[in-house]
């Protein structure tokens, strides 16, 4: 006979796996209505604040020795009621997914005019509705293959919704396509190589631009502006921003949320490169309305990446007074860990932008002993080596820019892209050093004007050389 191993920890077991998938409110109404054991309450109600089946034993049940036979038992029933409670959630959040079972299930028993009164009704919700993802229209084209055969079977009608059901299913299917290209694409300029099986079909593609559904469809729509911005292609600025404010209901909000975390994703590695201020509006434009609908975060806590870039994209494009309003709403969003750097970057842009350069160049700290997530470091030191210039202490600016340049080095981990911007903006800030005491203004301006540093980082030098009329 197999001897089980004991079990080593709870975060790999699946029960665990499933309970992270539900947001606070769900694992609430979990706890309460769909728990009957008490000993598998005492555990659901306890374990995400222990590690081990053993420590999680002792605090639930003291007077017991632990039972690795019971426990696996219980954990057993806890993953059961999480599975049949994952089901019924995607079940009711979706009325469509409840009608289409509905009318399936009610199609052959119940009388022709109740049937009819039934079948109108739902083919209004489906028509009335503003939601276009492809689930929607995946759900709509198997209602209209039902109603084809009620009409058939039941209500003796001979026309035909082939039509419809083909137009349906053809519509389904654009969509669906093009949000895996978009993730495909994405991954892919995130890890700079492909998987295999994961080519995209450029036929298909122009297929999709070409059809009368991009017109009629704004989440088709926006999907193909997105994958014209991840290609290369040009599009006129505000353009995706204005169908998301347009059709705020046009997609489940898992399928939204998607659909703004690629967003987010294309516009971060954008503003490494972007000569102008487009893409720090546009990231203030549609990061707060995300956050607001938890699209960023739809469990716990708002990702830290999201409300840092954030902050530091409106320091360079809007008052002190609206990064107040964004830190108030968004900084008791993020996880604890992260929440002491998100104090300090916060506070930071925000004197950053009221141009209280003197305060940050004596009241912040070079060093800062918090959790930091990675990246935000170099762009809070060189903010801190910006202050310091505009402040004149010129001192702590050299310094300042002989430490980050030490970390760079040690530090291999960060993006090359983003290694190589801040290369090349410290050796522009050095060349400023010598400039502003030894006047080579002339060499200083050719190099900025070759340079190929985004708008965020020549904004500096600009306002520099505006302060001090170089």
């Amino acid at each position: 006979m197999r001897k089980i191993a004991r079990m080593k920890n709870i975060s790999d077991r699946k029960a665990n796996q499933l309970w992270n998938t539900l947001n606070e409110r769900e694992k609430k109404e979990f706890e309460e209505a769909w728990v009957a054991n008490p000993s598998q309450k005492k555990i659901v109600g306890s374990w995400e604040k222990f590690s081990t089946p053993e420590t999680l034993w002792e605090h639930c049940f003291p007077d017991s020795a632990f039972n690795d036979g019971n426990f696996r038992t219980w954990l057993s029933g806890i993953t059961t009621s999480l599975e049949d409670y994952l089901s019924y959630l995607r079940f009711t959040v979706d009325p469509f997914h409840k009608q289409l079972y509905f009318i399936r299930r009610i199609k052959k028993e119940t009388p022709v005019p109740l049937l009819t009164s039934y079948l109108e009704q739902t083919d209004r919700q489906f028509s009335q509705s503003p939601r276009c993802d492809a689930d929607f229209l995946q759900l709509k084209h198997q209602f209209l293959k039902e109603k084809q055969e009620i009409s058939v079977t039941r209500l003796n009608q001979r026309k035909s919704f082939s039509a419809e059901i083909n137009s349906c299913r053809t519509e389904a299917e654009y969509v669906e396509y093009l949000s895996w290209a978009l993730n495909v694409l994405n991954d892919s300029q995130i890890h700079k190589e492909k998987e295999e099986g994961c080519e995209i079909d450029l036929i298909k593609i122009r297929t999709i631009f070409s059809s009368p559904y991009l017109h009629s469809n704004p989440l088709l729509k926006a999907y193909s502006l997105l994958y014209k911005l991840l290609v290369g292609e040009s599009i006129q600025p505000g353009q995706i921003e204005k169908i998301l404010a347009d059709h705020p209901d046009m997609a489940e909000d898992r399928i939204t949320g998607d659909f703004y975390r690629l967003l987010f994703n294309y516009s971060i590695r954008t503003s490494i490169k972007d000569k102008g201020p487009g893409t720090l509006q546009s990231i203030c434009a549609f990061v707060p309305k995300g956050i607001d609908h938890q699209y960023f975060s739809p469990q716990n806590h708002l990702p830290s990446i999201v409300y840092l870039s954030l902050m530091r994209a409106g320091c360079f494009v809007y008052s002190p007074h609206q990064l107040k309003k964004w830190k108030q709403a968004y900084l008791p969003q993020l996880h604890p860990d992260n929440a002491e750097f998100g104090e300090k970057f916060s506070e930071l842009c925000i004197a950053y932008a009221g141009e209280e350069f003197e305060k940050i160049s004596q009241e912040f700290p070079s060093k800062i002993s918090s959790k930091i997530p990675r990246g935000f470091w170099t762009k809070y030191k060189i903010m801190l080596i910006e202050s310091h210039f505009f402040a004149g202490d010129l001192d702590r600016a050299e310094k300042g820019i002989e430490s980050l340049n030490r970390w760079l080095r040690r530090n291999t981990e960060l993006p090359s892209s983003m290694r190589n911007v801040i290369f090349e903006k410290l050796t522009l800030v050095s060349m400023l050093l010598k400039t502003w005491r030894t006047p080579k203004e002339s060499e200083f301006k050719e190099a900025l004007r070759k340079s190929k540093l985004p708008f965020a980082h020549t904004l500096f030098f600009n306002q520099y050389m505006d302060r001090y009329s170089f």
